[in-house]
């Protein structure tokens, strides 16, 4: 018999060692329950940061296409789940707007998602009409909307690569963009992806924002996730941080003699060489102004040819 198989008397020493479970022990674990169908593969610490970032992109969404709009939209997050990505196509609309998103140098591809529901209202707002929900919002989009559509798109891919910035800089770009979803050849059906949710809503119309990360193009940049996420400061060292910006802040000091006021028919006929009476006496001092609030008084001096203000 080889040395490194152990004997059957062996092997009934060592099993006489271990400690025995009993059902009493069994019952005292607390089980976990898990899809071994669907793991989940993306670490917790990672989706709370995925989370925090797409916050970030909720907020800055709202205030750029509202500007674009010039018609108030609200963005939130809906739902952030691990599924597949044949789930993920069962959740989307027979007809809406599905761009395949490249990321150089990040490989892999992105899927950006969003409703006609919403969509054509945001359309219909950049071509001079109301906030109003469309009458047929499942239908597909012509020539012309594509293209008012891939515009609403860019400032999209803009925002979302603002806040992957601090991790990873990379490039969207639209590669292609179809109305069916099973029309684009992405990924696998039981390929694992992230899905993050966002509802969106202007006036009285809303609809869903999706963006799906296949957890292939996620996982080669969980270490830089996990590294930005303990490499926070605290609350102390940002406020030390946000002084010594300010610090640098240019700011501009005025050297005021007096405030006077004049009716506009003196302001309209005034002219070089008229002289305005002040309700100050005649002295050398004026006063400093930061902004709108006085700091000090200085002496106004001449000094090599030039006027001067000293403290």
């Amino acid at each position: 018999m080889p040395d490194n198989i152990l004997s059957q008397e062996e092997i009934d020493a060592l099993l006489s060692k271990s400690k025995k479970i009993t059902p009493e022990d069994l019952r005292k674990r607390k089980a976990r329950i898990y899809d071994f169908r669907n793991p989940e593969r993306f670490p917790k610490e990672g989706l709370r940061r995925i989370r925090a970032m797409h916050e970030s992109l909720a907020r800055n969404l709202a205030l750029s296409i509202t500007g674009y709009t010039r018609s108030v939209l609200d963005v939130s997050i809906s739902s952030i789940d691990q599924l597949t990505y044949q789930e993920f196509l069962l959740s989307m609309p027979m007809l809406t707007c599905f761009n395949v998103v490249e990321c150089p140098p990040v490989k892999g591809k992105l899927v950006v998602e969003i409703n006609p529901s919403i969509l054509l209202v945001i359309i219909d707002r950049l071509m001079g009409g109301s906030s109003v929900p469309v009458s047929q919002p499942n239908r597909e989009l012509t020539e012309i909307e594509w293209v008012v559509a891939q515009r609403v798109v860019d400032k999209i891919l803009s925002e979302l690569k603002s806040v992957w910035g601090p991790i990873v800089d990379f490039h969207p770009k639209v590669i292609e963009r179809e109305s069916n979803p099973y029309f684009a050849q992405v990924l696998a059906p039981n390929e694992l992806v992230l899905l993050v949710c966002f509802d969106m809503r202007m006036g009285d119309a809303h609809g869903i924002l999706s963006i799906c990360y296949p957890i292939n193009f996620l996982e080669p940049l969980v270490p830089a996730l996990l590294k930005r996420q303990q490499g926070r400061v605290s609350k102390p060292e940002l406020k030390r941080k946000w002084q010594m910006n300010l610090l640098l802040v240019p700011s501009v000091i005025r050297g005021v003699l007096d405030k006077v006021k004049l009716e506009i028919k003196d302001i309209l006929t005034i002219k070089e060489g008229d002289v305005i009476l002040l309700d100050k006496k005649a002295e050398p001092m004026v006063d400093l102004y930061l902004g709108e609030k006085k700091i000090s008084r200085a002496y106004w001096q001449n000094e090599s040819g030039r006027k001067v203000l000293r403290l």
